[in-house]
């Protein structure tokens, strides 16, 4: 049994995988919901408007942008300013711009295919070379 402080309150809970407790998960998901039922009731409030009227924290809904649960698009005027991390340019929700993020899983694709042509290479036994050429240039 793996136990843990939770991130946010602190209290120590059974850790499954999630770094805030099970009360702490509820109530980030009830904020979630007053955050979306507001914004879909009220299109084109300000982050601001939106917090007073939910009681839920400024960061907290910088936060829901930044793991792509709401987007910015939603909320009147760019006073998040969410920015890519990478390149800087005005983003919607998120980390990423498409750009960037078209770039970075690129590169991740690129590395996986390395690195299994690489392991699979060391372990391969050399009777099967012919079988496993076949199978390499069907995936291509």
């Amino acid at each position: 049994m793996d136990v843990r402080n939770c991130k946010r309150c602190g209290k120590i809970f059974q850790y499954k995988g999630n770094s805030i407790c099970p009360n702490c998960v509820q109530q980030d998901d009830e904020d979630f919901r007053k955050v979306r039922e507001y914004i879909i009731a009220h299109p084109n409030s300000t982050s601001i408007e939106i917090s007073k009227a939910t009681d839920v924290e400024l960061k907290t809904i910088i936060r829901f942008l930044r793991e792509g649960r709401l987007e910015s698009e939603y909320i009147n005027g760019s006073d998040l300013g969410l920015e890519c991390e990478k390149c800087g340019r005005p983003i919607d929700s998120g980390r990423y711009c498409e750009t960037c993020l078209n770039e970075l899983q690129t590169g991740f694709s690129q590395a996986a295919r390395q690195l299994d042509v690489k392991v699979v290479e060391r372990s391969r036994p050399k009777s099967v070379v012919h079988t496993y050429d076949n199978i390499l240039n069907k995936r291509k």
